[in-house]
């Protein structure tokens, strides 16, 4: 017997069979492809932070230095009226600007007592007292300078 390939009508049951299957294999595709693009995005982030943490070695390597959180102080120079930033760790001056003009307004010093002042201008009112009261004979005479 002789057979060969041709075109059979299909019944309604048959197309029917087929159409349900033509469906649950395009939601099959369309999981798969979610699935994938989930995985992709995952293996993304992966070779990013990878490729991220290279590009930091290798700029360490090629400067032999990292950046790291260093305390610095802010000097004024009054003589070149510039504000010198000074690393604390080494003392290097890693930047020198012009002084800004609220910046070259130098403080007002104010003569305003300090305890120690007080104490020692309380001693001498009390030395100048006995010298006065004779201690140190009859014709020696203290006076008081202070305001």
């Amino acid at each position: 017997m002789i057979t060969r390939k041709l075109p059979v009508k299909l019944t309604r049951e048959e197309v029917h069979h087929r159409g349900k299957r033509l469906a649950t294999i395009e939601a099959e595709i369309s999981d798969i492809e979610f699935e994938k693009k989930e995985v992709n995005a995952d293996f993304k982030s992966k070779l990013e932070g990878r490729k991220t943490e290279i590009a930091r070695l290798t700029r360490e390597i090629n400067e032999e230095a990292e950046y790291r959180q260093v305390q610095i102080i802010e000097q004024k120079d009054w003589d070149t009226r510039e504000v010198l930033t000074i690393r604390q760790d080494t003392g290097e001056v890693i930047e020198a600007r012009p002084m800004t003009p609220e910046e070259r307004q130098r403080p007002i010093p104010f003569n305003t007592p300090r305890p120690a002042d007080e104490f020692v201008g309380a001693v001498m009112d009390e030395v100048a007292d006995q010298i006065n009261e004779g201690a140190l004979g009859p014709n020696v005479k203290a006076t008081r300078k202070r305001a």
